[in-house]
């Protein structure tokens, strides 16, 4: 929930804005108007102290070495030894010890040995806070009444430690620890100060001066009356600087509370240490970071490693509605929208990521001067190649942020993905508002896109205007036109020269923005991979799409495009298709410089040409063009298997092996199943009859996956309300609201399968308000979409005991999906969707009309026979009974 808050202003400046501000997340750029509330906890100055420790000692070693300096004897006896502040230093050192120095002298190095002491351990303090160290963990007591069940504490403080460390950030103190003293002064208590003891007391405080925790976490178990009924007081307590934090996070049950007490607490200690410093919770430094914002992107990112990217773009929505701003969870959607093949939500996302980038078509800021100069204003349009560090300059780099670059490489790729890409814009049909969505992106993409590129359009034919001004409206109108009501060639053209476009501009800049500080760490770009994309990667997928070699027209029409030289070279040099000995001068030519260099994306980048060359020669008569690109593909593949560590190659399994639409001709080769069989051995590994859609064939199994486990929750749901001992009107009418509502979402699922994400957000949403999230966890509702070669695993199986024709696992799944479409909708009056609005529309007039209810006897009739369908449901999908077992199922449901 976003909270607004009455901000009154601290400076005379600040009412120019008016007597209030208000406040609704953390922006990125930090002005009069993106004043958050600071962390509670105190903020370590690690800088501040290793400073104060250095002068602190510089002190003390100057007084010794005086104090050595000015004994004589040392000079006579020693020669020009005495010359040195090393021996000066011990001399003193050896005065002090033995009282040969004057009392001043020695209380004077007492005082700054003191002075050296505190400083080193408030260092020490703050630099354990910002690491941080272990943070000691306490269990949980209860102070719930004793007439109330009482929670198993053991359990629910395992827990909350399990919660801590799962966020990998912190790991909690395995063993209890003493606390810090509290005052520097309790450390001297037993320090003796005579000589003959003074080396032991040293050593013994200095012992004590290293810290053994930096921050305790303490909670309290309660209860209350009302909903939520249980709680978790949680508190945060640092010794670097005095100060803690407390709150009270409450849930519907005891495991629910701590682990949002365990998500409160990590946001708590993460603006005040150093994993503050790193994406995406930069700008939340020293700041109070909302808790639901850490859990939400907790919990997505977990769901995104688990596969259920229906669950993790929800969680990312969420998050991005505390932080409006923030570039790296834009990036992080977008991602997922591409595993979800969702290319043109994904295009949407990025873009909006560029815009907070300050990447927009013009310049952010314009000098009085250049106003209605249009020969400046068009320099900073992407195309131009002179003076490229006017956007890098000083008024330029305080709006840079970490991940731009990445942000900039997948909105580059998913424009290049136009197949895909313009399929989905040109698409006008669809259900449950899916169509309507798409529309409103093209209506929200189509001004953005005409003032980005509209210097990539060809000029107008012969017979045009010819002044400048003239041309580039006319571009700009043609290129609106194109948008709006173009054929499906027309709108992938465009697509294909705006990736030209943003791939020469941004390999262009990387070099620029490698001296940039924060801009390049972290990146998995490197700049021979970049020029890849841009000689190579982009100017054969546009020349795929105007077909060159081939077709006169399409050579023609690419004459036109009066681009800078450079960039047409490239462009022009490319045709269609492609042979070995074609691209391998060019990839090679691109890294020429970084031949030595081993990194994954330089060899994946060059595989995915060669593969993606491949789509040329598909017919028997290239066969052996096609076999020197699989093998070049093949072989760069296994070098950036090389350069990568096991974690990295997990994380790209799926990317490679079914969802990269670069390698999908690659994939049917005999060569790329050796080559799986090496890097991700597995039971069957020998997939060569992989579908031409496999995204297609693994949501339509997740759909399936999905159907199963939300019947098994309804089922559950209507066999526990038939075990009630009675139910009132308004209850009644609630079941047959959400249970008519459940059965047209199952049927808009079948009926869309993988093209429509809404779908199955809102039939999980609906499902979720019905059986709550602890029966359908139970369930397994939450499983993630299987892989492809999971699916051909366990359709060979299959099809082995059931027939010897075996179907790609897209066409099986799909035949059950189409079965069960078609026993939902209406026969003979026999569908469980009218079959619900009739009950829902009979107890809606009982409810209005009739002072009581309907009979119990018939709700509990209903009840058994709504759980036999869904149970008929999860045994259709289940491959157990056959259709017309389900429709007998359907057909006995009740008539009120």
């Amino acid at each position: 929930m976003i909270t607004i808050e009455l901000l009154f202003p601290q400076r005379e400046e600040d009412w120019k804005y008016g007597p209030e501000v208000t406040e609704v997340g953390m922006f990125s750029h930090h002005g009069k108007l993106s004043r958050t509330a600071r962390s509670s906890l105190p903020m370590p100055r690690v800088n501040f102290w290793r400073t104060w420790t250095a002068l602190t000692c510089l002190a003390l070693l100057a007084t010794l070495r005086w104090a050595g300096s000015r004994h004589s004897a040392w000079d006579r006896a020693h020669g020009s030894w005495g010359r040195g502040w090393v021996p000066q230093i011990f001399n003193g050192l050896a005065r002090v010890l033995t009282n040969a120095a004057p009392l001043s002298l020695r209380l004077a190095c007492l005082a700054l040995l003191i002075a050296v002491l505190w400083a080193l351990r408030r260092a020490l303090l703050v630099r354990n806070a910002y690491r941080p160290g272990p943070v000691e963990v306490k269990d949980l007591v209860t102070a719930a009444p004793e007439a109330r069940q009482q929670p198993s504490v053991a359990d629910l403080s395992a827990q909350f430690r399990k919660q801590l460390s799962e966020t990998d950030l912190y790991p909690p103190s395995t063993l209890p620890a003493e606390p810090p003293a509290e005052n520097f002064l309790d450390l001297l208590g037993d320090v003796d100060l005579e000589p003959a003891k003074l080396g032991t007391s040293l050593l013994r405080l200095t012992s004590r001066l290293r810290p053994k925790i930096a921050y305790r976490v303490s909670g309290v178990l309660r209860e209350q009356d009302p909903e939520p009924r249980f709680g978790v007081t949680v508190t945060v307590t640092s010794y670097a600087i005095r100060g803690s934090r407390m709150e009270t996070v409450w849930a519907r049950s005891w495991e629910e509370a701590v682990r949002r007490a365990g998500y409160w607490v990590a946001a708590a200690l993460l603006p005040v240490t150093r994993a503050g410093k790193t994406p995406p919770w930069r700008h939340w430094r020293g700041r109070d970071l909302p808790a639901d914002l850490f859990a939400a992107y907790q919990q997505a990112r977990e769901n995104g490693r688990n596969r259920r990217f229906d669950e993790a773009l929800r969680l990312y929505f969420l998050a991005l509605q505390y932080d409006p701003t923030n570039l790296y969870l834009r990036t992080q959607i977008g991602g997922t929208q591409e595993k979800l093949g969702l290319y043109l939500d994904a295009l949407e996302t990025y873009y909006g990521a560029l815009t907070l980038g300050t990447h927009s078509s013009r310049p952010r800021y314009e000098r009085p001067w250049q106003r209605g100069d249009r020969k400046r204003r068009t320099n900073d349009r992407l195309w131009v190649y002179r003076w490229p560090w006017r956007r890098f300059n000083c008024l330029w780099c305080p709006w840079w942020q970490r991940g731009v670059l990445q942000a900039r490489y997948r909105y580059a790729v998913v424009l290049g993905m136009s197949e895909i890409t313009a399929h989905q814009w040109c698409r006008r049909s669809g259900q449950d508002g899916s169509a309507e969505h798409r529309r409103e992106i093209r209506k929200s993409l189509t001004p953005a896109l005409v003032a980005r590129y509209w210097p990539s359009q060809p000029f107008p034919s012969a017979g045009a205007v010819t002044d400048a001004e003239g041309q580039e409206r006319e571009r700009q109108q043609l290129l609106r036109e194109t948008l709006v009501c173009g054929t499906y060639r027309e709108v992938r053209l465009v697509f294909q020269r705006a990736c030209a476009q943003e791939m020469c501009r941004l390999a262009q800049d990387y070099p620029i923005a490698r001296f940039i500080p924060g801009m390049v760490s972290g990146e998995v770009l490197t700049r021979s991979a970049l020029r890849i994309n841009r000689d190579v990667w982009a100017p054969l997928r546009l020349a795929w799409a105007y077909g060159l070699g081939t077709a006169e027209p399409a050579m023609a029409e690419r004459k036109r495009l009066r681009w800078p030289r450079r960039v047409y070279k490239r462009v022009a040099s490319v045709r269609w298709p492609a042979t070995a000995e074609e691209l391998v001068p060019r990839v090679e030519r691109a890294r020429r410089r970084w031949r030595g260099s081993h990194e994954w994306q330089d060899h994946y980048n060059a595989a995915c040409v060669y593969a993606f060359a491949m789509h040329g020669h598909r017919s028997r008569t290239h066969e052996k063009r096609r076999d020197e690109l699989a093998e070049l593909a093949t072989r760069e593949l296994e070098e950036a298997v090389r350069s990568a560590e096991g974690g990295f190659l997990t994380l790209k399994r799926s990317w490679l092996l079914s969802e990269d639409p670069d390698l999908a001709v690659l994939r049917r080769e005999s060569r790329f199943a050796r080559f799986e069989r090496e890097t991700y051995p597995h039971a069957t590994p020998d997939h060569q009859d992989r579908d031409d859609q496999p995204l297609q064939a693994e949501v339509a199994a997740y759909d399936r996956q999905l159907l199963m486990r939300v019947a098994e929750v309804m089922e559950e749901t209507w066999r526990r309300r038939r075990r009630q001992s009675a139910a009132g009107i308004r209850a009644q009418v609630s079941w047959f609201e959400s249970e008519y509502e459940i059965w047209r979402r199952v049927l808009q699922v079948t009926d869309n399968r993988a093209h429509d994400l809404p779908c199955r957000a809102k039939l999980l949403q609906r499902v979720r308000e019905v059986a709550g999230p602890t029966l359908l966890a139970e369930s397994g509702a939450y499983e993630g979409v299987p892989e492809l070669d999971d699916l051909l695993d366990a359709d060979a199986e299959w099809s082995a005991g059931k027939t010897a024709q075996r179907k790609a696992p897209q066409s099986t799944v799909g035949d059950l999906l189409d079965q069960l479409g078609s026993s939902l909708v209406s026969n003979n009056g026999c569908s469980p969707i009218e079959c619900s609005h009739d009950w829902l529309v009979k107890v809606r007039a009982t409810a209005t009309h009739a002072p009581g209810s309907l009979p119990w006897g018939d709700i509990r009739t209903a009840c058994a026979c709504y759980a036999a369908t869904w149970q008929g449901l999860r045994l259709l999908l289940d491959r157990e009974i056959t259709p017309t077992e389900f429709d007998k199922a359907v057909a006995l449901l009740p008539v009120p």
